[in-house]
């Protein structure tokens, strides 16, 4: 009898094998994909149980029986986006007692089948009002409401975003690790295994150690003992009416700055897992930070024309080549460098330039005249103070023959938002790290971490407290922040994927709930992503625990794998499929980018060849043609979803790259500028940020915010109910083109 079994499901697999070569072409490049179909072949045993779960089901909760689920009510309006994870671990991890607090499920246990699909750029209020009735009409005909005449409860649901400046893929992190399964706990615990296992982060604790004991051997004194002798002296200075405060406070400073610099000598011999060079700015992240740069103008000389290098005018110099011009002094691989500001009538100027090499060693350090009497001293922020000032002779254009003889240009320079640096020592300079984009800020640009905040979270110590700054202190912890980075990794140090690195996401939850419930298709849940990945836009999602993701080449080979998936899928296997389309997103950064572009052309005097009105219409019209493309894709997925599945379509935010180059323009408007600046900035005719457009970007920020989240299960036809045709994206004509 075992040998029969044995010889049908040989038969079976061979003619699966077969069907596979007939379909093979769309999965030609997904090996894997063929080995998940097979693994999910069952044999005739498996179907006898598939027979006995199926009859166990119907007796419970009849033979036509239907799962729903709908939101509550009360929570109509606003449902934050992390929290639509609920609605997923409450159906795949079902065991672990998983709630969703702001939906209601009826007979739950019966969906075996989940899709999600994150879709970014429709934002809910064009979902409810006439733009979704007229280009939405499938997702409208899928989500209507269908519980009790639409009466307590809806299919649809605004979602709030914290991060609305965000991509999708922070979106997807934010959605699949933020739920109710996750334990502080489990973080921890992973947190801990991963710095343990890392070799980077070995390397980092191992520099510090041996920076420690070489200090302690040179008798420098261990920290301890340094604080017994600080409060000693305190008591002494008290004593002494305050005479011997100077003097205490230099020993302490002298036993710090040989910890830094030992610390620095010990990480610049560290292994790396990133390059220097691999982490320097590129040409187009420079002119974004608004760093000063050099145009390249065409210039007739003789009976030739050439393309010359113009240096922004107001006194700008450029470093030069190493061995070349005034550059001929000897230089490390990189230099950290901060100035401080002191404010004039006419705006910002220079006071103090300090440079460190790459061990930590001053190289460089004065104080700087400014050209006009100084108005404001900013010593709570630049440490400056009147009495420093008091005697200084060195000018701006000292400080630029001393640096040009000092840096040349193969010499990359790191500082924290450095562009303002070098706008005020008005130097270009083609090589440079910066701690701001090393470590974005969680809310991404233009916001920007503090150097101070920095220092305190990742090398945990402070700078900047108590009203002390000191540039030399700054460069040097600068320095080590461009360490650790290059130490750790292109991951650490980034708010956005390293939170979710050390935490546990559904998938994992999934995974570990499935060995909870032991083996056996039934009791597994299987996890598969599916994202598109193109040149302009290859940010993966990156969440840990899926049993396999796919790199698809557009949206629609994201659908079609989706659909074939669930197709291919046995009837009591329980499955979830995760589907990132990007189409949508990536037509709103895309015209986005080009305002941004064609706004810059503008403030520099270039001539705009496009009319605005056209630009507009050809947006809209884009805009329109993908929302309706997200349509059709999300009714192909549904109408092969099996009945009792549930689908959840979630687009978690408006037109996001809009918001996000509005508020850099904003910030780029309320600069504190230099008096070059100032003046270029009026020759333009450019304004700060007024309150009209605060207040028009305050309005686009609450409108950006809110997404759409669409869920609902597939009801069981009735007897003799047909299944509704899919409703295709009307064809636009010229004469529609030209009404919009």
């Amino acid at each position: 009898m075992e040998e029969g079994k044995a010889k049908k499901k040989r038969e079976r697999t061979t003619g699966g094998e077969e069907e596979e070569e007939e379909e093979g072409e769309i999965f030609q490049r997904d090996d894997a994909m063929k080995k998940r179909k097979k693994k999910t072949r069952k044999s005739d045993d498996d179907f006898d149980d598939d027979d006995a779960n199926a009859a166990a089901y119907s007796d419970i909760y009849g033979p036509n029986a239907s799962a729903t689920f709908h939101f509550l009510e009360e929570h109509r309006h606003r449902v934050h986006l992390q929290k639509l994870s609920d609605i997923l671990a409450s159906v795949a991890c079902q065991s672990s007692g998983i709630n969703c607090d702001y939906g209601r499920f009826t007979n739950k246990p019966l969906v075996k089948k989940i899709a999600v699909v994150l879709a970014p750029g429709l934002e809910h209020k064009m979902y409810v009002d006439t733009f979704g009735a007229l280009h939405c009409k499938n997702m409208k005909r899928i989500f209507r409401n269908r519980i009790e005449g639409g009466k307590g409860g809806s299919q649809c649901v605004a979602t709030k975003s914290m991060n609305p400046t965000a991509k999708g893929a922070t979106h997807a992190r934010s959605i699949l690790y933020n739920g109710g399964w996750a334990s502080g706990a489990e973080t921890k615990k992973k947190r801990e295994a991963k710095y343990k296992n890392d070799e980077a982060a070995q390397a980092y604790r191992l520099a510090k150690e041996q920076a420690k004991a070489a200090v302690k051997e040179e008798g420098e004194g261990e920290a301890e003992a340094g604080d017994d002798d600080n409060n000693g002296a305190l008591k002494k200075t008290a004593k002494n009416g305050g005479k011997n405060n100077k003097t205490s406070t230099t020993t302490t400073n002298n036993e710090r700055v040989t910890t830094e610099t030992k610390l620095l000598q010990f990480l610049r011999d560290a292994p790396r897992k990133l390059s220097v060079k691999s982490a320097s700015l590129t040409a187009e992240d420079m002119a974004d930070m608004r760093y000063p740069l050099p145009t390249l103008i065409k210039k007739k000389e003789k009976a030739e024309v050439k393309e010359v290098l113009k240096l922004p005018e107001g006194g700008f110099v450029c470093t030069q080549p190493a061995g070349m011009g005034v550059a001929n002094a000897e230089y490390p691989e990189i230099v950290a460098m901060d100035c401080e500001m002191v404010t004039i009538e006419t705006g910002l100027a220079l006071a103090r330039c300090s440079v460190v090499d790459d061990c930590g060693t001053v190289i460089y350090d004065k104080l700087v005249l400014p050209p006009t009497p100084i108005v404001n001293y900013n010593t709570e922020f630049s440490g400056i103070t009147k009495e420093q000032m008091r005697n200084v002779t060195t000018t701006l254009e000292d400080v630029q023959k001393e640096l040009l003889e000092l840096i040349p240009s193969e010499c990359v320079i790191a500082g924290h938002s450095l562009e303002n640096d070098l706008m005020m020592l008005k130097m270009c300079h083609p090589n440079v790290v910066d701690t701001v984009q090393m470590y974005p800020h969680k809310r991404g640009a233009p916001f920007r971490n503090a150097l101070r905040f920095l220092t305190e979270r990742y090398l945990r110590r402070k700078i900047q407290h108590e009203g002390t700054h000191d540039s030399v202190t700054d460069a040097r912890a600068t320095l080590e922040l461009v360490y650790l980075k290059l130490i750790r990794g292109e991951t650490f140090g980034n708010d956005i994927s390293e939170n979710f690195e050390d935490s546990e996401s559904l998938f994992d939850h999934i995974a570990k709930e499935n060995k909870t419930r032991g083996g056996g298709l039934e009791n597994e849940c299987e996890v598969l992503v599916f994202e598109t990945i193109t040149n302009s836009n290859n940010e993966t999602i990156g969440v840990s625990g899926a049993t396999e993701t796919y790199k698809c080449v557009s949206d629609d080979d994201v659908t079609m794998k989706m659909q074939m998936s669930m197709r291919e899928a046995p009837e009591d296997m329980s499955l979830l499929c995760f589907g990132y389309l990007r189409e949508l997103e990536d037509v709103l950064e895309k015209h986005a980018l080009k305002e941004k572009k064609k706004k810059n052309k503008k403030a520099k005097g270039g001539d705009d060849d496009d009319d605005d009105s056209t630009a507009r219409k050809e947006h809209f019209i884009e805009r329109i043609e993908a929302t309706q493309n997200l349509d059709s894709r999300v009714a192909r997925i549904w109408d092969e979803l099996p009945a009792n599945s549930l689908l959840l379509v979630a687009t978690a935010v408006g037109d996001s790259a809009t918001l996000r180059y509005k508020q850099e323009e904003k910030w780029s408007r309320n600069r504190k500028f230099s008096e070059t600046e100032e003046v270029e900035r009026k020759k333009q005719g450019l304004q700060n940020w007024t309150d009209e457009e605060q207040e028009a970007l305050n309005k686009r920020w609450d409108a950006t915010q809110f997404g759409v989240a669409l869920c609902a299960i597939k009801p069981v036809l009735e007897e003799g109910e047909e299944k509704r045709p899919l409703v295709p994206a009307a064809a636009w004509t010229n004469s529609q083109k030209e009404r919009v």
